[in-house]
């Protein structure tokens, strides 16, 4: 990952013109190494707008994983991308939000390409992917933290979504799915070590 790919991201994420989800995802590949989990894994391939029996995957992180003894599996991590440009949450009366019409496309996306891929024994093989179960959550990219809620909700909104999002979290995704923000992936992108490609 370059400072330029960090910059590029950025921009993209920052941009207030028309949604760039696509561009978006191309770029992101640079920065895979943020979309595992840190420590024990090291990336082989990440591939964007992944062919699946229901759709195209927006991010498949292929990576191998080590285990004890200096052995390792083949895992992939799939992630779907919204634009930036999107609201991640609305607000839904005066004390609660719920999820973004295009968060809930995400979750349904997300969880249809998972279990495809996970059904997909000759893509598996291509991978090197040995058990159906090595194949896991990654998470979700939407919105930017500008967008969280619409800008006439105010602060108010933002409070609500941040509540939604950590009940979400604690009742729904339960640590197995990230939600995060093109804001919060590029603060992490550019705190983390970024690991290249081998």
């Amino acid at each position: 990952m370059a400072t330029s790919d960090l910059q590029v991201l950025r921009s993209l994420v920052e941009a207030a013109a028309a949604r760039n989800e696509n561009a978006c995802a191309k770029v992101l590949k640079a920065f895979a190494s943020v979309l595992i989990p840190q420590g024990r894994s090291r990336i082989y391939e990440a591939g964007s707008e992944v062919n699946t029996r229901r759709g195209r995957c927006d991010l498949v992180v292929l990576a191998d994983e080590y285990l004890a003894d200096q052995e390792s599996k083949r895992v992939a991590y799939v992630w779907e991308l919204k634009a930036p440009q999107c609201c991640t949450f609305i607000l839904d009366g005066k004390n609660r939000a719920r999820p973004s019409d295009d968060l809930y496309s995400a979750e349904n996306q997300l969880i249809h390409y998972l279990k495809s891929l996970r059904s997909d024994r000759e893509w598996q093989t291509e991978h090197g992917i040995l058990a159906e179960q090595d194949i896991k959550f990654g998470g979700i990219v939407i919105g930017r933290s500008a967008s969280l809620v619409t800008p006439e909700d105010g602060r108010r909104g933002v409070r609500l979504a941040r509540r939604a999002k950590e009940i979400r979290d604690e009742f729904f995704y339960a640590g197995r799915i990230l939600l995060w923000t093109g804001t919060t992936f590029c603060g992490r992108s550019s705190t983390w070590r970024i690991r290249a490609r081998p």
